[in-house]
């Protein structure tokens, strides 16, 4: 069965005006009451007023839906359904919206303040209707009380190189080169990254940190599937040296994946995740975009 609702169903319609580009934010959840009200808080706090919000629940058991009720005289359209998997979501929320950029946000992360403003001051400037743009992004590693920044590049050998959250794509790119493949069920949204950069998209990288990004997501829970799936996108569209370096680096986080697993269990977690943080600090210092 599907429920929905929203600003829509009361008549009010979000329109691109000139001068004025409508952004449209698409939130993907499922069982998310944890951290969904941060995610929604965030994006209805925003100083910039042209924007069209955008929530996909996927038959959520738990009380996501109370708290997306909470908010529906604000959110422009919410539905909530059984879906097959969280790029068919993010699919149906392509579907719903009408922006010049579109943007996901997905549960559990947030936006910092203004950022939208930002944006479309930057698209704006650009004056171009087919340039994707993006920008820096926090990774959170709650477990370990550690902040990260990143920055975007296009360096596909380590992965997905540009956080999807921290991308605002021109509604006119998704519509010349199609919606998320679902044969991928945990790289999707790199699959779609290298379609555009293999089709001639632009991409302009803006000095933004556009979100914070807790490390408990798909990608992270099901680390080896997701560089499964990575490795399979870069072997079929990109160049042989590509892959070979993509997959030294799945090596290097797979070993030390590996043996935090040990360390856990010789030294106990505390200690663990104390070197840990360690480890990172020192990444940080020789690593410019943490990369």
């Amino acid at each position: 069965m599907r429920l929905e609702g929203g600003l829509r169903h009361k008549g009010f319609l979000k329109k691109c005006n000139p001068g004025m580009p409508l952004i449209s934010v698409i939130t993907v959840v499922y069982n998310g009451e944890a951290h969904l009200e941060q995610t929604i808080q965030s994006v209805l706090c925003q100083s910039w007023s042209n924007l069209e919000y955008v929530i996909v629940d996927g038959g959520s058991t738990d009380g996501t839906l109370d708290i997306i009720r909470k908010y529906e005289d604000r959110i422009d359209h919410w539905i909530s359904e059984p879906d097959n998997g969280i790029y068919d979501a993010m699919n149906k929320g392509l579907d719903l919206v009408s922006g010049d950029l579109i943007a996901f946000l997905n549960s559990g992360d947030w936006y910092n303040p203004s950022v939208l403003e930002k944006v479309a001051g930057e698209y704006l400037r650009k004056n171009d209707g087919d340039q994707v743009i993006a920008g820096k992004w926090t990774l959170l590693f709650e477990d370990l009380d550690l902040e990260i920044h990143v920055s975007p590049s296009l360096k596909f050998s380590l992965g997905i190189p540009i956080s999807h959250p921290a991308m605002f794509v021109p509604r006119n790119v998704y519509e010349k080169f199609g919606k998320f493949d679902l044969q991928y069920r945990y790289g999707a949204d790199f699959d779609m990254l290298v379609r555009f950069y293999l089709r001639g998209v632009r991409f302009h990288f803006i000095d933004t940190i556009i979100l914070n990004y807790r490390t408990q997501g798909v990608s992270e829970k099901y680390f080896y599937d997701t560089g499964k799936d990575h490795s399979l996108i870069i072997r079929r569209n990109l160049p042989i040296r590509t892959y070979v370096l993509h997959k030294m680096v799945r090596l290097k986080y797979n070993v030390l994946m590996e043996i935090t697993a040990m360390m856990k269990n010789i030294l106990g977690e505390r200690r663990t995740n104390s070197l840990t943080r360690k480890y990172y600090a020192v990444k940080k210092l020789y690593s410019r975009d943490w990369n």
